[in-house]
């Protein structure tokens, strides 16, 4: 054992140094006091209030509108296809005359007077009014009248072409059918464009409440991003407080 002062061999059990006189209780408490001092210090903290999370980026408020903006162009791409594929599924025929048109489907038809129309480079405003005229379909396989009715329902559209319901007919066979139409009583008055088709409504409803999904869709997520940036954000701020 050596004396902490001097560095003289001290006996065991003994209380001073034999050379210096230094008592050994003191030099003990002093080597201890030194020791704890000099082991490091780990500093774990942090800048006043600060968690060490920052809250989202303003990016997501980009990308919110980003969303926004990609549902109000799907919506308007999907409606603008919807209704572009509804107008090229009605076959359209001018009146007076007499047409052939192939219906591959079987089920109710309904023709229309479509009072703003074009058949080629040919464009009809004819007005409103319905003309009074007289209109019969014939069945080519079978050479049999069918028989025509009023609309069960009132059927009308106005995008590209406008036009509303006067008549419906039901095709039991597929085939070629003539469809013929003239003014009653031999009078003349204008032509007239007429469309048929088939699961007009239905189609149309279709069309309509898909864009409304997507659109709906685009602006609840749109919303949601928007919000949860808004309330990380603001949880972040006051936790820095």
């Amino acid at each position: 054992m050596q004396c902490s002062y001097c560095k003289s061999e001290i006996k065991s059990g003994s209380k001073f140094c034999s050379s210096c006189g230094q008592s050994l209780d003191i030099a003990m408490q002093e080597n201890s006091i030194s020791g704890k001092l000099s082991e490091p210090v780990i500093s774990q903290t942090l800048d006043h209030g600060s968690t060490g999370q920052p809250g989202p980026s303003r990016l997501f408020y980009a990308l919110s509108a980003l969303i926004l903006v990609i549902g109000i162009a799907s919506f308007v791409a999907l409606l603008l296809s919807g209704l572009d594929g509804i107008d090229k599924s009605l076959a359209r025929i001018a009146v007076p005359g007499k047409y052939d048109i192939n219906l591959a489907q079987t089920g109710k038809y309904v023709i229309f007077y479509e009072y703003e129309s074009q058949i080629g480079d040919k464009v009809y405003k004819t007005g409103e009014k319905i003309p009074q005229m007289r209109c019969n379909v014939l069945s080519k396989a079978t050479g049999q009248p069918v028989v025509l009715s009023k609309p069960s329902m009132n059927y009308s559209y106005s995008f590209s072409k406008a036009g509303v319901a006067v008549l419906e007919f039901t095709v039991n066979q597929p085939g070629l059918y003539e469809i013929a139409a003239g003014y009653t009583e031999g009078k003349t008055g204008q032509e007239i464009v007429l469309a048929v088709g088939k699961g007009f409504q239905k189609k149309l409803m279709t069309v309509i409440f898909s864009c409304i999904a997507v659109l709906g869709l685009s602006i609840v997520a749109a919303i949601a991003i928007f919000t949860i940036t808004i309330i990380k954000r603001r949880r972040a701020r006051t936790a820095t407080v």
